[in-house]
């Protein structure tokens, strides 16, 4: 990111509007920032909670393991047991994202919100929004400050669509309900579209209904899952989705990827998975994943420490996962390279979209910016492994030494340009990428 810094009198605000500092937390991962890879964390910042298996929708492409075998399942943490792994998981978590199943069919939803909250642990919730008792569920995240908002699925434009990977007649009308309830209720909400051979021609028309509904962005989510189910699009098909995705960014439309597709595959703003170095998955019965798609269970919280599992040889295993191709790649800090779980889904060494070689990378962007905007740190900073990390919600960056002293005066203190004259173009090129990441505000 190469920051210009213009006067007043050419500053036009427009230039200020950033894609993810508009959104909740709903990517599947710590998402890289500005092309520098995440460590290995010494303890992960971000974990999904699976509270339950249960979920009153019949989505053949579930991405949750025990889909398939909802109905032979053991019964998933009780709140109180729920209520136990959050307040150890409080020291050091910075981010939960609630899911499932449909996580708010957990008969002590609102204990284990109320829990967060005490803890004062941000989380978002990833619904399908067919919920028996709207008003219960928005009254209960309303109440919770620490509520991010709710990511909602909503695979196509229409009943047909959205049913065919639903499985459930009547479930797109409930859910679209339920969309204007929840904006209603002044909580920030996002569409979740996961691209089938159903509906990859239909993106324009989801973000319009989306839009429609009041959501703030639709996020397109890569189908991952196993071969079998034939429900991936084509590859030619997926290179048009990234084209219109990118497409309709470039128009500043609210519009992002959610999970990884490879740089090879095709250039795009989809940026690469950290599952396993700065987040991971704790299924309904308390035992860990590194990632959600995947059944590799590295342990069991009843058993081991988070600590020890996160250490663990299953962890370990998963991190060596990446083809060694990728770790030359000039982009490998943005790509991280490709999903894991697919490749193990699929049966292969590496994600079936990886091809190589690399086409060449495309020119530096640029970002244009009035010299007198103040930029406004919205992380929090904590040394990990000897290196300051700055955290946001599931985002994580990491600070380059030389520039630890700015830190303390992000804080609306300094202009731009009284950056720049102190600490350098470099700073605040990097400032730049801070704020189009949305850890950085403009005061």
């Amino acid at each position: 990111m190469k920051v210009i810094l213009i006067d007043k009198f050419a500053f036009n605000r427009s230039q200020l509007t950033t894609q993810k500092g508009l959104y909740l937390s709903d990517c599947d991962c710590a998402c890289p920032i500005d092309g520098v890879i995440v460590p290995v964390l010494s303890l992960p910042i971000t974990l999904y909670l699976e509270l339950t298996p249960a979920c009153n929708n019949r989505c053949p492409g579930c991405s949750n393991l025990y889909a398939a075998e909802r109905s032979f399942c053991p019964p998933s943490l009780t709140g109180d047991q729920w209520q136990t792994l959050i307040a150890q998981f409080a020291p050091h978590v910075h981010h939960i994202k609630l899911t499932g199943g449909e996580p708010t069919l957990h008969p002590n939803f609102g204990a284990i919100v109320s829990a967060l909250n005490a803890h004062n642990i941000s989380f978002a919730v990833f619904t399908n929004a067919r919920w028996s008792d709207p008003e219960c569920v928005l009254d209960t995240l309303c109440a919770a400050p620490v509520c991010d908002g709710l990511l909602i699925s909503l695979h196509g434009p229409d009943a047909a669509t959205h049913e065919a990977f639903t499985g459930v007649p009547g479930s797109f009308a409930e859910t679209v309900v339920n969309i204007r309830r929840a904006v209603a209720a002044g909580l920030n909400v996002a569409a979740s579209l996961v691209v089938t051979r159903h509906n990859w021609e239909q993106i324009e028309t989801t973000l319009s209904l989306s839009l429609d509904l009041g959501v703030n962005h639709l996020v397109c989510n890569r189908w991952i899952g196993t071969p079998q189910l034939n429900l991936a699009p084509d590859p030619a098909q997926l290179r048009e989705v990234v084209a219109k995705v990118e497409a309709l960014r470039v128009a500043k439309k609210p519009i992002r990827f959610g999970n990884c597709i490879p740089q090879c595959f095709k250039l795009s703003s989809s940026t690469g998975c950290t599952a396993g170095a700065s987040s991971a998955t704790i299924d309904p019965w308390g035992r860990v994943r590194p990632c959600n798609h995947v059944p590799l269970i590295a342990g069991d919280l009843w058993i081991q420490s988070l600590e020890e599992i996160w250490h663990g040889e299953v962890m370990r295993h998963w991190r060596d996962m990446v083809p060694d191709a990728c770790t030359a790649c000039p982009v490998f800090a943005t790509c991280h390279g490709g999903c894991r779980a697919q490749a193990l889904l699929a049966g292969t060494e590496q994600d079936p979209l990886i091809e190589m070689p690399f086409p060449l990378p495309t020119p530096e962007s640029e970002m244009r910016l009035w010299s007198g905007l103040r930029p406004v740190a919205q992380f929090t900073s904590c040394e990990d492994q000897e290196q300051l990390l700055l955290i946001h919600k599931s985002q994580v960056a990491i600070a380059p030494a030389t520039l630890h002293a700015l830190i303390p005066s992000l804080d609306g203190s300094l202009t731009l340009q009284q950056i720049q004259q102190s600490y350098g173009d470099a700073a605040v090129d990097w400032v730049g990428s801070l704020a189009q990441a949305g850890l950085v505000i403009w005061e």
